[in-house]
């Protein structure tokens, strides 16, 4: 699954939602680095569904590797199907068209002025579910698409793709890649009846539990017996209290697979970049 991320290079928001010029709703406009055309680039897949509504504006929803609509990791932890509209395309050098899927990296849309617009930039709203149209609001005097999401609150900014040049204040929530990749969980062991054993958590990438310290040219060369998958934890029963060849301490570990139930017996490295050690 694919975070729900922001599509231009650069970031710069020029009206906020809730702003008095038509963004009583939750609409917010966007501009590029400069007075140019910028373009709103598709990050995953997004195919266009609808348009040219009022003022040039078109809707896209994301969808998978055959078509199909498919849900994006929101920033507020919600997994949902979204809609996106986008407002003020005059489509010189972008031409969206109704029915295309834009693949990944590939510009869908583009700032413009078209209709009520002062200076080139394109009128952002997100909403759940499947929209093709707005309906006016009476009470905010604004055309709004039904169930709509705040961007600040729903999308990130990809950081290795965006460049964030003014916010107004708002605060969006970052990542740095594309794919959304749940976080492991760590178990916590059991206690052992007052004692407090010592716990080795494979907390950033899994780790070997080597049968002896046996190196060569600094690698532990000896067998591998269970693997601690990412997130896991074995008990340390004992240190070495010494750097090995390959410049780091070891400790000797008790992991019992969750499986099997079987309990391997053995030697971890401790490099505590990756691994944690803690009562």
């Amino acid at each position: 699954m694919n975070n729900l991320v922001f599509g231009m290079k650069y970031l710069t928001v020029t009206q906020l939602p809730g702003g008095s010029y038509s963004h009583a709703n939750n609409a917010m406009d966007l501009a590029g680095v400069d007075a140019g055309i910028d373009f709103w680039y598709a990050q995953g897949r997004w195919k266009c569904i609808a348009g040219p509504w009022g003022n040039g504006t078109y809707f896209f929803v994301p969808v998978n590797n055959v078509g199909a609509i498919t849900e994006v990791h929101c920033a507020d932890g919600i997994d949902r199907i979204v809609t996106i509209a986008l407002t003020h395309s005059e489509r010189k050098y972008v031409y969206t068209t109704v029915g295309k899927i834009y693949e990944n990296g590939k510009p869908m849309y583009e700032e413009g002025v078209k209709g009520r617009a002062t200076g080139n930039h394109i009128h952002l709203e997100i909403a759940s579910g499947i929209q093709t149209t707005k309906t006016y609001n009476s009470r905010l005097g604004v055309y709004t698409m039904k169930d709509e999401l705040n961007p600040i609150k729903v999308m990130y900014i990809n950081t290795k793709f965006t460049t964030i040049k003014q916010t107004l204040g708002a605060n969006f929530k970052t990542c740095t890649q594309l794919q959304y990749v749940a976080p492991t969980p760590v178990v916590t062991p059991p206690s052992e009846g007052g004692k407090k054993p010592v716990y080795f958590y494979a907390t950033k990438m899994p780790c070997y539990i080597r049968q002896k310290l046996v190196f060569n040219n600094g690698r532990n060369t000896s067998n591998i017996l269970m693997t601690i998958p990412k997130g896991g934890y074995a008990r340390i029963t004992h240190f070495t209290e010494r750097f090995e060849s390959d410049g780091y301490e070891w400790v000797q570990v008790q992991y019992t697979d969750p499986k099997t139930k079987k309990v391997y017996n053995g030697y971890c490295q401790l490099d505590t970049k990756y691994y944690l050690v803690k009562m």
